[in-house]
């Protein structure tokens, strides 16, 4: 054995802290995000609600087809929901995908 005394180390009381991942904002500073090769911090980010009149209209425009749809019978939804092209799209997004293309 060695003449060298035995160190108890208190390292169960900094498990929490060895330990910790830091996920989501941090009081509104930075974003921390996990990804398979680490860590990643970016800034944070505040998305702003443009008000130009190009984006009102198309918000006016789409604002018509809901309720254009809102105003279809039963039968007319359901020959939009029993369309096939394009793929895995309800009738309703279907719908507003063709009016949206067509303004």
């Amino acid at each position: 054995m060695p003449d060298q005394p035995t160190r108890i180390y208190a390292y169960p009381l900094f498990y929490p802290y060895l330990g910790v991942r830091i996920r989501g904002a941090v009081r509104g500073v930075a974003v921390f995000k996990h990804y398979w090769y680490g860590q990643r911090v970016d800034p944070l980010y505040y998305p702003y609600n443009p008000r130009t009149e190009e984006q009102q209209a198309w918000r006016n425009n789409l604002k018509q087809g809901v309720a254009n749809w809102k105003s279809f019978d039963q039968q007319t939804k359901d020959m939009y929901n029993k369309a096939r092209y394009p793929a895995k799209m309800t009738g309703y997004a279907r719908y507003l995908k063709k009016y949206l293309m067509t303004r």
